[in-house]
């Protein structure tokens, strides 16, 4: 019996099959229907630096390069992932604040595209990067006799 949790740490099992649910709801609003009365678009909203961090790769993944440390890390260094290289120029104030106010920021972005194209319907995730700070990632369609260039739709979202 399934304890419908969709927190990963205390149920792996539910939280992955939520996981899938929540990627065929997605699948279905790009793939079925009339997708060619649509524009798609992939929009992803970042956060900007609150301060450098280590770069580390992941395991099976492409080089990173040189650190800001100096260092250039392999995927054994994940604990530092993230991580920053001067905790004491960091800000941390920032990233709370943009951690705090992202799912306001989004509500106004929405509100701003959708008050230009009645078409707009999205689909967001939102992500944690290994920094610690949220993004979000979205899927946005819009009908194709009111669809944006990628240019007026990035200028829309700023």
């Amino acid at each position: 019996m399934r304890c419908g949790s969709r927190i990963k740490s205390k149920c792996e099992s539910c939280a992955e099959l939520y996981r899938g649910d929540w990627a065929a709801i997605a699948r279905s609003g790009v793939f079925d229907g009339p997708v060619a009365e649509f524009r798609f678009y992939l929009l992803t909203l970042t956060a900007p630096s609150f301060g450098r961090v280590h770069r580390v790769p992941r395991e099976g993944g492409r080089r990173v390069g040189v650190c800001g440390c100096g260092l250039e890390h392999s995927a054994t260094d994940a604990r530092l992932r993230g991580v920053p290289l001067d905790s004491g120029k960091y800000d941390y104030a920032g990233q709370v604040a943009w951690n705090r106010d992202a799912g306001l920021l989004w509500d106004r972005t929405r509100r701003r595209m959708r008050d230009r194209w009645d078409s707009l319907e999205y689909f967001i995730v939102r992500e944690w990067q290994d920094r610690g700070v949220l993004h979000v990632h979205a899927i946005i369609r819009v009908a194709r006799f009111e669809a944006p260039s990628p240019d007026v739709l990035r200028d829309a979202a700023r």
